[in-house]
């Protein structure tokens, strides 16, 4: 399921911009949420039941459109009672979800048909001075993007970049559990993320401990549900709003290196995760049957 909230921002575009220049014209705010269990001691096998995305424009300083899918978990599909309580998803929502390629080919459309189409509009819009994308310096240069697939949309690829709240939606969930473990391909957008607890630390000079921290000092109050994946990530582009319309500049990119798919085989799946997604798939077909 994916939403581009009303026109895509597009009413509010002739607008001059309202923040200072970024290296990226659009950051994607996403916090997973994935598949747990009490005092597993750090050794439950997570899967991403729910990926959410919401678009920042940092000129506009706003939000222009967002992406939601829950998620089918393979290796346990059955969520246990504190991952219900905790996540507020309910066992029939995963049940009909498809499973995480399905999503992430599914996120891929959206970034080329919403995000990347906005993109391009910015640039038409701004002058080249309001994308600072040479701030990053030598970081911004060892960036990896998806030419095999997306070449068309690399010039506007360069303009975009994940933000999430910590290193663990993308080097746990996403890299540790999904690629390396499972095997899944996510794109090389997926590899480089602005930190927003650094983006707080850089600014006040603290560490916050978490995300109601950050709010509460930026005297904003958390708006939905606690541990909700779109509402989590909703609270966390109001804070990068927030703190752009103080004066930040995004600095530092946190990066993880990305091996195109065929430099390590070419594997899409482990033939376990493959196994286990086609047997997932079979049993919703049959569920939807007797329905």
């Amino acid at each position: 399921m994916t939403k581009n909230e009303g026109d895509g921002g597009l009413s509010q575009r002739k607008n001059k911009p309202r923040g200072r220049p970024q290296p990226f014209s659009h950051l994607l705010v996403c916090d997973f949420e994935a598949t747990c269990d009490a005092d597993s001691a750090g050794l439950y096998p997570h899967e991403i039941i729910e990926f959410p995305v919401v678009c920042i424009d940092t000129a506009q300083l706003a939000v222009v459109a967002e992406f939601h899918s829950y998620v089918h978990p393979v290796r346990r599909p059955k969520l246990t009672a504190f991952c219900k309580e905790l996540t507020g998803i309910t066992q029939s929502v995963v049940d009909d979800a498809p499973t995480l390629p399905e999503v992430i080919q599914k996120f891929g459309q959206w970034v080329r048909e919403v995000v990347y189409p906005l993109c391009k509009m910015w640039k038409q819009q701004y002058p080249p001075s309001q994308l600072a994308s040479n701030c990053l310096g030598d970081l911004g240069k060892k960036f990896k993007y998806d030419e095999k697939d997306n070449k068309e949309w690399v010039g506007c690829e360069r303009m975009v970049c994940f933000a999430t709240d910590g290193p663990w939606d993308m080097r746990k969930f996403m890299h540790e559990c999904s690629v390396v473990r499972d095997g899944h391909i996510f794109p090389p957008l997926f590899y480089r993320w602005v930190d927003v607890r650094k983006c707080f630390k850089q600014h006040f000079n603290k560490w916050p401990r978490k995300l109601v921290d950050m709010l509460r000092t930026l005297r904003l109050d958390f708006e939905g549900k606690q541990h909700s994946g779109i509402d989590d990530s909703r609270n966390i582009a109001r804070i990068l709003i927030e703190l752009m319309r103080r004066g930040f500049f995004v600095k530092r990119v946190s990066t993880i290196e990305y091996k195109c798919p065929m430099d390590v085989g070419g594997v899409i799946l482990t033939q376990e995760m493959r196994e286990l997604c086609d047997e997932e798939n079979a049993k919703a077909k049959q569920r939807h049957l007797r329905e």
